[in-house]
């Protein structure tokens, strides 16, 4: 998924669409998601390991291990991993929904797979042209 990989953990299918949660496996090196915001739904980070890079409310901030961030809707977010070694966390949206975008972009992977396929140009292209029917608007809040 565009350089990260994300299982899926629970999704609206499974939670009467109250929320959906994943597991995500963020190597050293790969781009983040572009800074974008959710206008209906609040996203959320739990860092299980390594550290990652949010911005948030115009701040970048570094989660370690046992650190949680909730972004409310409407606050424009993404996320990295600025390191040399891989990052594992824990997102998740309230409500679900949001696994549509991971479901329509991303490309199967197996349990063993953790080197990210490479960030097609075309990819992003796509991303900026149908953000806005995933609750996604990019770069501005």
């Amino acid at each position: 998924m565009i350089g990260q990989r994300i299982d899926f953990l629970t999704t609206g299918e499974t939670t009467a669409g109250d929320y959906s949660l994943f597991h995500v496996f963020i190597p050293a090196g790969p781009p983040g998601p572009l800074p974008h915001l959710h206008r209906d739904a609040e996203e959320f980070f739990f860092v299980l390991e390594g550290r990652v890079e949010v911005l948030f409310e115009d701040v970048w901030r570094s989660l370690r291990p046992g650190q949680f961030l909730r972004v409310p809707p409407g606050n424009l977010h993404t996320f990295g991993n600025e390191t040399t070694d891989a990052a594992r966390m824990l997102s998740g949206f309230v409500p679900s929904g949001f696994e549509r975008f991971f479901r329509d972009f991303g490309h199967s992977a197996r349990l063993e797979d953790v080197d990210p396929l490479p960030v097609q140009e075309a990819e992003i292209q796509r991303l900026i042209a149908t953000a806005s029917q995933y609750d996604m608007e990019l770069g501005h809040r």
